[in-house]
């Protein structure tokens, strides 16, 4: 009996977490890997160094919650020993972001270039970014166009100890919300959120026609690039040509200038000895006819 194929993922998400010793929140990652797969959503975990991600032992309150924390990390199948960097993914790739807890993620979090190298340029094309619990803290120095937070202006939820960060960039706190979505950023304020957050990114996700449309323009983007390469390219080229054929001329000239420099005395010498023998010869054999000097 044939075995049926597996299901093809119809989107990618990727879960970015902390680096720092004092660790990441297992319970969060396991709710989230979980609430994602279970919903045929491709699943990649990084970390912001790369290499094993330290982990947090989390106060799980439920024997539920503790066995599923135990799955997920003694699977082989999840990156969490040999997770890659997230600043070597490129953005375009995955269909949402989940920026996951812990507290190792407010301090290398909070500023951090690789994370918004890889974020900003997903936000611009409405990708969802979300943030849990304390990764919250990733998402007020991401920059739109005008150089501004893309938090600016949003509604956002957090937990407590970050309310004044994000009113400073000029939020909207919600504190009733467990999980609030505007624009395309989703905020959820704790742990016990992951699963209702994993399902507004998922909602938030593009439909296969916006994920072709957008492939469309990242096909045209890199044809714009090609072309211009290879204009770049052509007139290197032509300038190239033309210093090849100034270089030629004046080789031509300064051999030219060589030769006639060098030879051309020397030849004008041979031919006014040539002209002198021959004239002196002529002279003498005119004096000996006429007996005017005797030969040797």
């Amino acid at each position: 009996m044939a075995h049926p194929a597996p299901p093809t993922h119809t989107h990618r998400v990727l879960l970015i977490t902390t680096s720092h010793a004092q660790g990441a929140s297992p319970t969060q990652l396991a709710v989230l890997h979980s609430a994602f797969t279970s919903s045929n959503v491709d699943v990649t975990i990084a970390s912001l160094a790369g290499g094993t991600i330290p982990l947090h032992q989390d106060a799980t309150t439920t024997k539920a919650q503790k066995e599923l924390n135990k799955r997920f990390t003694s699977d082989e199948n999840v990156a969490l020993v040999e997770s890659k960097p997230a600043w070597t993914f490129d953005g375009r790739d995955f269909d949402g972001f989940v920026l996951c807890g812990g507290p190792g993620a407010l301090h290398d979090f909070v500023d951090n270039f690789g994370l918004r190298r890889l974020l900003q340029p997903a936000i611009a094309v409405g990708r969802p970014v979300a943030g849990l619990e304390t990764g919250c803290s990733a998402l007020i120095q991401l920059k739109n166009e005008a150089d501004h937070s893309v938090v600016s202006g949003l509604r956002v939820t957090c937990p407590v100890d970050l309310e004044s960060r994000f009113a400073a960039a000029g939020c909207s706190i919600v504190s009733s919300g467990d999980v609030v979505g505007d624009s395309c950023i989703i905020t959820a304020s704790a742990t016990a959120s992951a699963a209702e957050l994993a399902r507004a990114v998922m909602r938030a996700m593009p439909t296969p026609l916006e994920k072709a449309e957008a492939l469309v323009r990242r096909m045209e983007e890199v044809q714009k690039t090609v072309n211009g390469q290879a204009g770049k390219v052509m007139k290197e080229f032509h300038a190239m040509k033309r210093t090849e054929k100034e270089f030629v001329k004046v080789l031509v000239s300064n051999t030219l200038d060589d030769i006639f420099g060098a030879y051309v005395p020397i030849m004008l010498f041979a031919v006014l000895a040539v002209t002198l023998y021959f004239g002196g010869y002529s002279y003498i054999s005119k004096c000996v006819q006429a007996g005017r000097v005797l030969p040797l």
